[in-house]
């Protein structure tokens, strides 16, 4: 069973459960892979996310818009399984490219 940092106790059929909804929200989504570091169990992945919100994500309704964001992910692994993951994603930012947020005002300082 796997821990996920986040708060979720869902293990595993969580993880594929949010897995399928983002890909169903981004059918044409892509990740790619931008630094692996492995330093015994702990694996860390840098990611950028690339896709155009075609449905409705976690009750955002769909925009047509594309957006791009970065995530972290830590991961740790034994006898071949994620066992505990920790991921860091900028959903804000996501979530302002989507249409869904407007960003804040800028300070002139």
């Amino acid at each position: 069973n796997a821990h996920d940092a986040g708060g979720g106790a869902g293990g595993r059929a969580q993880g594929r459960k949010i897995r399928d909804h983002v890909r169903s929200a981004f059918p044409d989504s892509r990740y790619t892979v931008e630094h692996v570091i492995a330093d015994g169990e702990w694996l860390c992945v840098r990611l950028e996310f690339t896709g155009t919100q075609h449905g409705e994500l976690f009750g955002w309704p769909a925009t047509g818009r594309r957006a791009t964001w970065k995530e972290m992910r830590y991961c740790r692994i034994v006898d071949g399984m994620t066992v505990e993951h920790h991921a860091v994603s900028d959903n804000a930012g996501m979530l302002e490219q989507l249409g869904h947020l407007t960003p804040p005002a800028r300070s002139r300082w």
